[in-house]
């Protein structure tokens, strides 16, 4: 699949069943290629490693390009067929199903072309970019558990009878009706209240789109970020921004 990374040997720093990325049949925590080859442009390389990476870069590319060219439409098409209007994953017939899979299967494998650049590297490198790949995985995991987070706590709230009915909670009115006679402060409450009634279905719908992102989502998530992985290939021996 589409990976953070290659394969490394027994001998490379930090080698471990499963590559650079993490284990996990999510595929949680793997950096997209085009994040890869970003990495690697910040490693101190030599004119001829920059070189020879481009070469891959480009071998890749015209591999992607012929892909594209006799499948592109057609893959894009089936993968549009198995989202529903909400983007949400729903089941192909058997046979389109069958051919999404051959389909996905004759993708060029990214990790072919990462296998042949760490090739390239010597032994500092590679225990360079590795750590710079689990920086970037760190991230990534807080960012993911935060999320997590944040949608557990979202469906604890639709699970409580008095978090979803919105009229169950007071609306914060401290200091509102200061002042106000008994008539406009009921009025007040009471619109404070209907804000609250709006907010509340918005953010079980926005929970509920937040679950909808499946290992589907992931897997054209990963087509896209491929096929947009040219530039960062193409850019590889450009100066890097201060």
């Amino acid at each position: 699949g589409l990976l953070a990374g290659p394969a490394v040997t027994s001998d490379a720093p930090g080698a471990r069943r499963g590559g650079f990325a993490p284990d996990g049949a999510d595929g949680a925590g793997r950096v997209q290629p085009r994040q890869w080859l970003q990495i690697l442009r910040q490693l101190d390389l030599s004119d001829e490693q920059k070189t020879l990476v481009r070469e891959q870069a480009d071998a890749f590319q015209a591999t992607q390009r012929a892909f594209q060219q006799a499948h592109g439409a057609r893959l894009r098409e089936l993968m549009a067929e198995a989202r529903d209007g909400d983007n949400r994953p729903r089941d192909l017939p058997p046979d389109k199903a069958r051919e999404l899979r051959e389909l996905r299967a004759k993708m060029p494998d990214v990790q072919t072309m990462q296998a042949a650049i760490w090739d390239l590297l010597d032994a500092d490198q590679r225990q360079d970019m590795q750590s710079r790949l689990q920086a970037v995985r760190d991230r990534m995991t807080g960012r993911r558990r935060a999320q997590q987070q944040r949608e557990a706590d979202a469906r604890e709230g639709m699970a409580d009878p008095d978090a979803m009915d919105p009229r169950s909670a007071e609306p914060p009115t401290d200091g509102m009706t200061d002042g106000m006679s008994d008539g406009m402060s009921d009025r007040a409450t009471d619109r404070a209240s209907d804000r609250a009634s709006d907010r509340a279905p918005r953010r079980r719908g926005d929970a509920q789109r937040r679950n909808g992102l499946d290992d589907a989502a992931r897997r054209r998530r990963e087509f896209l970020e491929a096929h947009r992985l040219g530039g960062a290939a193409r850019r590889f021996g450009d100066p890097q921004p201060d």
